[in-house]
């Protein structure tokens, strides 16, 4: 492994890292989105990403809402037209369960596939602004091509749009903690 390794690596049973490359850093499963409320009593139908549904089934005592994994303790769950319902203790009438509309669900996870120095999930990469050597921002990474010698990544900006190869000449840096790349922009690669 080079010393910059940006290369792509498969999420393993969905896990979904928190921003940090720390061991002492819990980790997370994200699980879904609240899609709307349900009902009075403050219920939310959760869209469940694909793979996922076994996590929540799993019974767990409690789960994180939003980037901030604010924690909310899990009263019932059951399933619902191609979703979840979930009944949660910060959750009481409809209008909270309103607010949470849009938010991601996560559970506890599994830190046992740890990931190395300098190795990233490809959702951590999208939507991270990436900005060349200069501070000058070149645009948002949208996508993760993967490619049989190295991936590229599509990014997004000022109405161009550039793939850059995800090699150590061009990927400087990557802060997964500011959701922040910087690439040297190589000549020619602005087209």
């Amino acid at each position: 492994m080079t010393e910059l390794d940006v290369g792509r690596k498969e999420r393993p049973a969905g896990i979904k890292r928190l921003r940090s490359n720390f061991a002492s850093e819990p980790s997370f499963l994200l699980v879904g989105h609240v899609a709307r409320a349900h009902g009075v009593r403050g219920e939310v139908w959760v869209k469940i990403n694909p793979g996922r549904e076994g996590h929540l089934l799993q019974s767990p005592q409690e789960v994180f809402i939003g980037d901030k994994h604010k924690v909310c303790g899990l009263q019932s769950i059951r399933k619902h037209r191609n979703g979840m319902l979930l009944m949660v203790d910060c959750c009481s009438d409809r209008n909270e369960a309103e607010s949470l509309r849009g938010q991601k669900i996560w559970v506890a996870g599994d830190s046992s596939d740890e990931l190395g120095i300098n190795e990233y999930y490809v959702e951590d990469l999208v939507g991270m602004q990436v900005n060349d050597e200069d501070g000058e921002n070149v645009g948002k990474l949208v996508e993760v091509l993967p490619t049989g010698a190295n991936d590229v990544y599509r990014v997004v900006g000022s109405g161009a749009e550039l793939l850059l190869p995800a090699i150590d000449s061009v990927i400087r840096s990557v802060d997964v903690s500011k959701d922040e790349m910087v690439v040297r922009l190589i000549p020619g690669i602005r087209g």
